[in-house]
Formats: structure tokens, C-alpha cells, sequence
């Protein structure tokens, strides 16, 4: 699914790419505006293939808005294609999740054909658009998606968008009453970040600072738990005594141990894989860093709740 951040991320590229900045003179001032270019966006739309009435409400998006400045016109037409409200008025009897994925599969469009327009160069400005495909890009990527020119793949069906993710994670790690939780999501939130600008390298390194948070502090809650003493700082500050410690308690098993020591070297050498795009690592990594998260704590809540 395409979240908000990604969707937000869409907009402001539409509204980038098919606007200008116009400017007015007069006898004592210039004054600057800002101009959609409705003609280019409903071509481009046309040629995409989106079917007519989708092409005209481009076309008169600020007939589709609650605020008429033309400078943010198209970016919350876009928006309320996630929400479901661009076709809230054709679709009376439907529900709002039923507005919602279809609403999806219209972003899904938006985002493949930008991408494809821009790399073919069907988009004609003069300006660089190397920075807004990127932008854009690097959000399809922490949803999931993959861009394999010329086309947009869709996740697998267990991936879930970096949104979605984020809200489990974070909705588990309180649900545990696990410790240190700003300090938890702060490098969640920074190995996202991280990623979207492009430094891999850090996002990758905070993905496993959260991973190592995440796995000292369950087995914190484990320590507490049995004995209610909190675990030896002997072994919270270092990741192969908790993994010990997960294996010793049998939340973990052996064999899961060995697998997540293997993932954790995977995570440390930073750089170190060959044949293979940078990008590309950052996003597998973090993704089999926060899987193995939310796997232990998975298996503390399942322990916590045999009681």
C-alpha cells in the first residue's frame, strides 16, 4: 500500500512538474505567482492511458478542492486520491475503504507513469527532474515497490508500507511496556530518513541500532519478569550476550539465534556486498532488521501471555 508519506511525496512531484512560476509586472512592483499547466497535465494523463473523467478532474482539479490556490491545486487533488475523495461524488453507495483502494490502484498509476514519463522524457520542462524522481522513488521503495523500467512492481502481499510498519512496531513495543522507547523510534525514524536521502550507510546502521534495542530491551522485560531484577548490564550492552541470554531463556531458538548472528554481520559490514546497488541493500537490510524485531518481540508477547 502506498502510505501517506509516499503519497505526499506523489503530490508535491505533480505539482512541481506540471506547474510554473509566473511573473507579473507592474509600474511599482513584480508580483509572482504560481500557474498550473492543466493542458499538459490532462495530455499526459491521456497518453498514460487514465480513463476520461480521471483526465478532466486533472484537468479542472481546483473544482475538486477546498482551497482554490493554484500553487497547491494539483498536490491535494493527489492527496485525495489516497483518501478516497476524489470520487466521493460519483460513488454514493460505497464505503470509504472501497474509495480507498481504488484509490490505491490510481496512485499506484500516478507513480509508475511519472517515473516512466520522466526517464523517457515525455515530460518536456526545462527543468532537472533528476531530484523529484528520486524523491519519489526512494518512497515507493521503504512501501515496498520496486521500479523495473518501464514498469512499477508491486510488493508481495506480506510486505507492508514503511507507514504501516513503523505503527506496529512502535504499537508492540508499548503493548510489551518495553523500556526506552524515544530512544527505540528515534533510530527507526532516522534509518527511514536515512534512506530517503539516500545515505545508505546510516540507514542501514540505524536499522541495526533499533534492532539492538529492541532485542536488549526484550530481554529486559524477560529478566523482569522471572526474577524481577533487571538484566546485568554485563549483558544488556552487548548483542552476542542478549542473543545468548534469548537462547538460554528459549525465546529464541538455536537455530533463530544463528540466523540472526548471520543477519547482525550482514548489518555491520556496511558497504561490503558486491554485485549489488546500495540502494538495494539499504532496503533489504533494514527490512531483515526490523523483521527480526518484531519476531522477538513477538516471542516475548507469546511468553508473557502463556501466564
Amino acid at each position: 500500500m502506498i502510505s501517506r508519506k509516499t503519497c505526499i511525496a506523489l503530490a508535491e512531484a505533480y505539482q512541481a512538474v506540471f506547474s510554473h512560476q509566473k511573473r507579473t509586472h507592474t509600474r511599482y512592483t513584480t508580483k509572482y505567482s504560481t500557474e498550473v499547466a492543466y493542458e499538459s497535465l490532462y495530455d499526459f494523463a491521456f497518453a498514460a492511458g487514465f480513463e476520461p473523467w480521471f483526465c478532466n478532474m486533472l484537468r479542472h482539479a481546483s473544482k475538486h478542492v477546498d482551497t482554490y490556490s493554484s500553487s497547491r491545486v494539483v498536490k491535494e487533488f493527489v492527496m485525495r486520491v489516497h483518501t478516497g475523495e476524489f470520487v466521493s461524488g460519483i460513488t454514493p453507495n460505497w464505503t470509504e475503504d472501497q474509495r480507498q483502494r481504488l484509490g490505491q490502484e490510481y496512485l499506484y498509476n500516478l507513480a509508475g507513469e511519472l517515473i516512466r514519463g520522466i526517464d523517457e522524457r515525455e515530460i518536456r520542462t526545462v527543468a532537472d527532474l533528476t531530484p523529484i524522481r528520486t524523491s519519489v522513488l526512494r518512497a515507493l521503495e521503504l512501501d515496498g515497490y520496486l521500479y523495473r523500467a518501464p514498469n512499477l512492481l508491486m510488493p508481495d502481499s506480506d510486505v507492508v508500507d514503511s507507514e504501516e510498519e513503523r505503527n506496529v512496531l512502535e504499537d508492540l513495543y508499548r503493548r510489551l511496556e518495553l523500556n526506552d522507547i524515544d530512544v527505540a523510534l528515534r533510530h527507526l525514524g532516522l534509518s527511514e530518513e536515512n534512506y530517503s536521502r539516500g545515505g545508505w550507510e546510516d540507514a542501514i546502521g540505524n536499522a541495526r541500532k533499533y534492532l539492538e534495542k529492541v532485542l536488549s530491551e526484550v530481554a529486559n522485560r524477560h529478566s523482569i519478569h522471572t526474577s524481577g531484577e533487571f538484566l546485568s548490564s554485563d549483558v544488556y550492552d552487548w548483542p552476542s550476550k542478549v542473543r545468548g541470554y534469548l537462547a538460554k531463556a528459549k525465546l529464541l531458538e538455536e537455530k533463530e539465534v544463528s540466523a540472526l548472528k548471520e543477519v547482525y554481520g550482514l548489518l555491520s559490514e556496511t558497504g561490503g556486498h558486491p554485485y549489488m546497488a546500495r540502494s538495494d541493500q539499504a532496503r533489504l537490510l533494514r527490512h531483515l532488521a526490523l523483521t527480526f524485531s518484531q519476531f522477538a518481540m513477538l516471542r516475548l508477547e507469546g511468553f508473557l501471555g502463556k501466564d
